[in-house]
């Protein structure tokens, strides 16, 4: 299997089918143990979780990184979203292109999203708050701001 990261080579064995189902069958059965093992098992025991990604944004991964494999219809997949617990809340920050841009290389991402990708992300994220999948949070607030406006009426234990 490729090694993490953008690279020729792992783009190069990505082209192998053999290799990118693979590779997602072994992310996808990862997911089923943290998502439908793990995190159940936590809030079976009283505790809250707060995850900063959800199914959504992995199958947003899986469809701008792999077109050609169409997770969604796998059955492995819906396995994972059918055993996944479901978020009381589901909260989506949404960051204009320009500014996801300048927090990349202001933290030195390595492997940051092309100008291309990130409008696609934006308009998906968008589209996902207009169709009622989620609360919009405008990520050009202050992290204190978010927190007066969105959290403290609703989410006490919830602490950045």
């Amino acid at each position: 299997l490729p090694a993490a990261g953008r690279s020729k080579e792992r783009s190069q064995r990505f082209r192998r089918p053999t290799v990118r189902k693979l590779w997602l069958l072994i992310a996808i059965l990862d997911l089923t143990l943290y998502w439908g093992i793990w995190v159940r098992w936590l809030q079976l025991n009283g505790r809250i979780v707060v995850a900063d990604r959800w199914i959504m944004d992995t199958e947003l991964d899986f469809e701008l990184n792999f077109p050609e494999e169409n997770v969604a219809r796998w059955i492995s997949w819906r396995f994972v979203k059918l055993l996944m617990p479901r978020p009381t809340e589901h909260f989506i920050f949404v960051i204009p292109v320009k500014e996801s841009q300048r927090r990349s290389a202001q933290k030195n991402e390595p492997f940051p999203d092309s100008t291309e990708v990130l409008k696609m992300r934006f308009d998906y994220y968008k589209n996902a708050v207009e169709e009622g999948k989620g609360i919009e949070i405008d990520g050009m607030l202050s992290r204190e701001e978010v927190h007066a406006i969105y959290f403290d009426s609703c989410c006490h234990e919830v602490a950045f």
